[in-house]
């Protein structure tokens, strides 16, 4: 064997036979002896000495010249003496050494019998000479393995896989867990590593110093984007959540384009959700934060968070309250959708839509509702998808665009030659058959429009669900939405672009109106006058409706009430003023040919770091404002892992630390390789249900706010048929 295996073996074999190692911290061999410096990973004192001094120091053995560990608890010096036991147990049946017999040769292996090794009992060992030196070794027990043999062959990783298998079926755990990253990566640290005698930490471990020392870990990692918020300013985004028990929380987090942080979670459960209890909890984050580097304040568009918007911008003028765009958006959706929901500003022209939406539920819920469901999920797999819930927002549209890609599937199924044994009732399977073949073409038609004309509206959702900075695009993507349904709708009617006879067209037109005039505040004019882009002729030419920067009196208004409130001194605001006006109308050194070409290829923040010197204070308000949301991704999915909120309402000690852990590992996750592709794609998105056991149960547990393409894919095994 080579000498430098063997030394890695004796070294393993001597780590596990002293497991109490693993609790303190080596610094420094001493000059002599077997005596080493550690420091107790409990009490941080240092301390010098050999194992049984560790040992007398963390079992509170007196009279070995050391002291007791002050903090380690009962519990885990209990844990600690059985490490120590099951240690010595290994030594004392190690006292037996193998002494091999050697091997047959080739010529002999075919017809001798199979050579094992001798075990010399007790009796038979000599015992160590005296008087020998340090040149004489006593032969030490081998019967630790490496991990690298015990993983050599697929009968230990079978058992492992076992081993696994057996914590997700005794602990419930859902069977998306084993795409959690994190868990993926302790498993290749036990597999990299050699640890023998290893032991999983303890609870009282989890909730304690490890607890600790994991968010001292986080605190760090997130540091470098804490120090970006003074040039770059920081958005607060707060949202209102209520868990499984009906639990009111209210979740704030700090997002620009270095990423998110999540800030803390407050119950209010006795008190009343009023905009003077909202405002004063926003008012003790935004202290905590910092009121000079916070940019907005984006909330849902409710009569109380717009009161509570009020009372901040009050209280610090340089903050802006925005309402969250997403929100806006599938409420317009919703008005569109809801007709016979008593929707105030529901139409008539919108009825055909419901009654759409009514014939495709209603042929969901048979097929769902199916006493012969099984048969029909097995012959055709991709069914299955239509027991997917409702996403958070535009679950209309995206209902429709399930349904419109399975609507094959469902005429393969009515025609399957198993149809007529699969239902009890052969009138309504006659019924579902004929109304499924006959309307199919219209259908299909109804519904390729109804997504049509629903298209900009669903991307631009799609483009705020994100975490990427769109605060300065809001303005102009209105206006292309407006634009693009406005020409989905002309295209249907075969009507030119400038006829003004659509009675639907004024009707949609009339809710989006209503939608834009709410989403845009002083805060996304200013942030949209900044934009180096919208001075180009390209982008004047793609936005023919909209005014130049110049000339857009909506604009201008917003942008002067944004100035006035964010520059209170006269003499700064005119200076700032002034840079505008070079900036808008390309003057002095803003109008060099450079700085113009630039204006269309750079990003808008790059554009600002190259050619903005020239006018200090917009520079620095463009660096404020260009990397900031206009609702935030992050909110999603905060009902996971619904012990840890149990633990929030209970108060305990240590539930903040792990809420502040939770989902600041979730978000640190999200900026990941591996939660964009492989085997963790989107793995934080099932949440903890019990029925995620399956790839539909893992689909219906995510709670998506939008449909997620890839996350389907990468869990949901079968071809749509087409």
């Amino acid at each position: 064997m080579d000498s430098n295996v063997k030394d890695e073996q004796d070294v393993s074999s001597s780590q596990a036979n002293r497991p109490l190692w693993n609790y303190v911290t080596k610094i420094g061999k001493c000059a002599r002896g077997g005596n080493v410096s550690f420091i107790c990973n409990y009490c941080q004192m240092k301390y010098m000495g050999s194992y049984s001094r560790v040992k007398a120091h963390l079992l509170r053995i007196s009279g070995k010249g050391i002291r007791a560990c002050s903090s380690i608890n009962a519990s885990e010096v209990e844990e600690m003496k059985r490490l120590e036991e099951e240690a010595s147990k290994r030594i004392d049946n190690g006292t037996r050494d193998l002494v091999p017999v050697p091997e047959p040769n080739s010529s002999q292996a075919s017809s001798s019998p199979t050579c094992t090794p001798f075990i010399a009992p007790v009796s038979m060992r000599l015992p160590s000479p005296e008087g020998q030196g340090s040149g004489y070794k006593r032969r030490k027990p081998n019967n630790q393995f490496t991990l690298d043999e015990m993983f050599s062959g697929a009968t230990n990783r079978e058992e492992l896989d076992l081993a696994f298998a057996r914590m997700f079926y005794s602990c419930g755990l859902p069977f998306g867990f084993a795409r959690n990253s994190f868990f993926r990566d302790a498993v290749t640290i036990l597999a990299s590593k050699r640890l023998p005698g290893y032991t999983p930490p303890t609870p009282v471990a989890l909730r304690t110093n490890l607890l600790e020392k994991e968010k001292a870990r986080i605190e760090k990692e997130l540091q470098p984007i804490k120090d970006t918020w003074e040039k770059k300013g920081v958005t607060i985004v707060v949202d209102g959540w209520t868990d499984s028990q009906r639990f009111p929380m209210i979740n704030f987090m700090a997002v620009n384009d270095s990423g998110a942080i999540f800030l803390q979670s407050l119950i209010c459960v006795e008190e009343i959700r009023t905009d003077l209890f909202i405002s004063q909890l926003m008012k003790e984050v935004i202290d905590g934060v910092g009121s000079s580097n916070v940019i907005q304040i984006i909330t849902e568009n409710d009569p109380v968070c717009q009161r509570t918007g009020k009372i901040i911008e009050d209280t610090f003028p340089q903050i802006s309250w925005t309402p969250n765009v997403l929100h806006n958006l599938d409420l317009a959706l919703k008005s569109i959708f809801s007709v016979k929901e008593s929707n105030e500003m529901a139409m008539e022209e919108f009825y055909w839509i419901s009654n759409t939406m009514e014939t495709v539920k209603m042929i969901k819920n048979f097929i769902i509702n199916h006493p012969n469901a099984v048969d029909i999920f097995t012959e055709l797999p991709a069914l299955q998808l239509l027991e997917l819930p409702e996403t958070r927002f535009a679950s209309a549209v995206v209902t429709l665009r399930q349904f419109r890609s399975l609507m094959y599937a469902l005429k393969r199924i009515v025609i399957h030659e198993q149809w007529p044994s699969w239902n009890d009732d052969k009138n309504e399977a006659s019924l579902m058959r004929t109304r499924i073949l006959d309307t199919d073409d219209s259908l299909k038609d109804t519904i390729d429009y109804i997504l049509a004309f629903t298209k900009p509206i669903y991307d631009m959702m799609k483009v705020c669900n994100s975490d990427s900075p769109s605060l300065h695009l809001i303005y102009e993507m209105w206006d292309s939405v407006m634009m693009n349904v406005k020409a989905a709708i002309f295209s249907h009617e075969l009507k030119s672009m400038d006829d003004e006879s659509s009675t639907f067209w004024n009707a949609v037109s009339k809710i989006l109106n209503t939608r834009l005039a709410e989403s845009i505040t002083p805060l996304h004019a200013v942030a949209h006058s900044l934009n180096p882009r919208c001075t180009t002729r390209e982008w004047k030419e793609e936005h023919p409706n909209l005014l130049p920067l110049e000339s857009d009196a909506i604009i201008a208004s917003l942008r002067n009430q944004f100035l006035q409130r964010y520059y209170p001194d006269d003499h700064t605001r005119a200076e700032v003023k002034q840079e505008f006006a070079k900036f808008m109308g390309c003057l002095q050194d803003f109008g060099t040919p450079e700085s113009i070409r630039y204006r269309l290829f750079l990003a808008p923040i790059e554009w600002w770091y190259t050619f903005g010197y020239i006018a200090p204070h917009l520079q620095k308000l463009a660096f404020k404002l260009l990397g900031h949301v206009s609702s935030s991704a992050c909110q999603r999915n905060w009902g996971t892992y619904s012990f840890i909120h149990l633990a929030f309402r209970r108060n305990l000690e240590f539930a903040q630390d792990l809420v502040y852990v939770h989902n600041n590992l979730r978000l640190i996750s999200r900026r990941s390789k591996e939660y964009t592709e492989g085997e963790s794609i989107l793995w934080d998105v099932a949440g903890d249900g019990f029925d995620s056991l399956d790839p539909i149960g893992l689909l219906s547990d995510a709670s998506l706010w939008l449909d997620e393409p890839e996350f389907q894919a990468s869990v949901f095994p079968y071809d749509i048929p087409s």
